[in-house]
């Protein structure tokens, strides 16, 4: 299985927010969501049944994190009318902000229904079931996907779900793929680099990695993954070497990032490879902290730590705080603030960007 915070988790994070985007945009007249909900919300004081209105203030509500009442918004638009995939994929995205899979799996479901070969909403149900654990499903999604569109990061997902169940074949297969429509991609290569590794295919693994060098000097995530295969070869001066090398860049990205908790996290994997416990355990705790009581990502990564290294009561009290941490409500930005503008200052301002079929 893969650590918390794997490369493929954090293209996913930035994917899922582009996609969140790319179906709010008509929601916006005002670049402030909150200045448009008080909006949309004046507008249904006078126009209660307006089904679009429901699903743009919805839209709006999803942006400020406020996923309750934009599912509310989005099942009254429903229930007035209102179906297809504008719905659906912003129901979905709510969903899976409050990691109901299943619910966000339904919605993604209703959308290759009416349409098969949308190879997008093919990816987000692919993502959702390797989520769940459902790996096969994903790869099924992932390979409906690619009939449609053959792009190198569907390739590159579909791999990582045949390299967790374990099929090394395909997974090469996929990864080489991906590699060539795409041969700047780094990720690639360390997750290709990886598999080798495991076969022990060392040659070809260590190729992968010093392409990756050559492409991105400064990338210290691949150094540790050269650490790691010099261990595995026994070269216990390469492996001190590469360590050396992703501390000194590592360092570099702290010194521009000083907080940030998966670089305060990928330093104290360094301090580990090295034996330096006491350092890494302050960078994970540093981690823990940064990354605040609601992300339980980083007490997972350090409960690992802790489980490596026979310190269980520590391990345990992390993924009981994480757990805690998962099942708290999601956060969000409203209450709304007063408002800015009166009633009567909201009737003279023009017509809010809704969809088209508001002005009918």
């Amino acid at each position: 299985m893969r650590t918390a915070l794997s490369v493929r988790s954090l293209v996913f994070i930035i994917l899922a927010g582009v996609g969140c985007l790319m179906f709010s945009g008509q929601a916006n007249s005002h670049p402030d969501p909150l200045e448009n909900i008080k909006i949309y919300s004046y507008i249904l004081s006078i126009s209660e049944d307006n089904a679009y209105v429901y699903l743009n203030r919805g839209i709006c509500y999803r942006l400020v994190s406020d996923f309750t009442k934009a599912l509310d918004d989005f099942n009254q638009a429903e229930k007035l009318g209102i179906k297809g995939r504008p719905l659906w994929m912003n129901r979905a995205m709510a969903y899976l902000s409050l990691r109901k899979f299943d619910q966000a799996h339904r919605e993604m479901s209703q959308i290759i229904q009416d349409n098969p070969r949308d190879s997008t909403s093919r990816f987000y149900r692919g993502e959702i079931s390797f989520r769940k654990g459902n790996f096969k499903e994903a790869i099924e999604d992932y390979t409906a996907g690619l009939e449609v569109q053959r792009s190198p990061y569907l390739l590159f997902v579909r791999a990582d779900a045949y390299r967790t169940i374990g099929d090394s074949t395909h997974a090469l297969k996929d990864y080489s793929e991906a590699i060539a429509l795409a041969n700047h991609m780094v990720p690639f290569r360390i997750a290709r680099a990886r598999v080798y590794g495991s076969l022990k295919r060392y040659t070809e693994a260590r190729q992968d990695l010093d392409e990756a060098i050559r492409l991105q000097p400064e990338r210290y995530q691949v150094y540790i993954e050269k650490a790691v295969l010099s261990a595995s070869q026994g070269l216990e001066a390469s492996r001190t070497a590469d360590l050396a090398s992703a501390l000194k860049y590592v360092e570099d990205e702290i010194f521009f990032r000083p907080n940030d908790p998966a670089v305060l996290a990928d330093r104290a994997r360094v301090f580990e490879l090295k034996g330096d416990l006491g350092h890494a355990v302050e960078d994970l705790n540093r981690a823990v902290d940064s990354a605040g009581p609601n992300d339980p990502r980083l007490l997972r990564l350090r409960a690992e730590f802790f489980h490596r290294h026979e310190r269980i009561k520590e391990a345990t009290a992390d993924l009981t705080q994480a757990s805690v941490a998962e099942n708290r409500p999601v956060p969000t930005a409203t209450p709304l603030p007063g408002p800015t503008l009166t009633l009567e200052e909201l009737s003279l301002q023009p017509t809010p960007n809704l969809l088209p079929e508001l002005a009918r």
